[in-house]
């Protein structure tokens, strides 16, 4: 019988929007780790604290101070930051990746 690994979900951008996929993804009722990152560390904390009386006892919430460090298995990889940076992050994730969320546009460059 396999062993079921436990998912996986990365929230890059953690203001208005990246704080609503968090909301939701704390009311699991399975196992789930959930990594956030962003700039404002700041903000990150605050939200941990908010958000740690509310998430079930299954949700692990976990800050990220650098990219390099989230896990080498993302499940789901939500991008909820403004659409000039989100190809350069996205570059620095070295990650296996299975699904990507992006909110609103890709990148305001049509290059890109």
């Amino acid at each position: 019988m396999q062993k079921e690994t436990i998912p996986n979900i990365a929230i890059i951008g953690v203001g208005n929007i990246g704080i609503r996929h968090i909301e939701s993804l704390i009311q699991f009722t399975s196992p789930i780790n959930i990594y956030m990152f962003d700039i404002n560390t700041s903000g990150l904390i605050k939200t941990k604290e908010l958000l740690n009386n509310k998430k079930s006892h299954l949700v692990s919430l976990n800050i990220v101070n650098n990219l390099k460090d989230l896990p080498k298995e993302i499940s789901i990889l939500i991008l909820a930051t403004s659409s000039n940076q989100r190809i350069s992050l996205l570059e620095k994730i070295k990650s296996n990746i299975k699904f990507l969320i992006v909110e609103k546009i890709l990148s305001s460059d049509r290059n890109e």
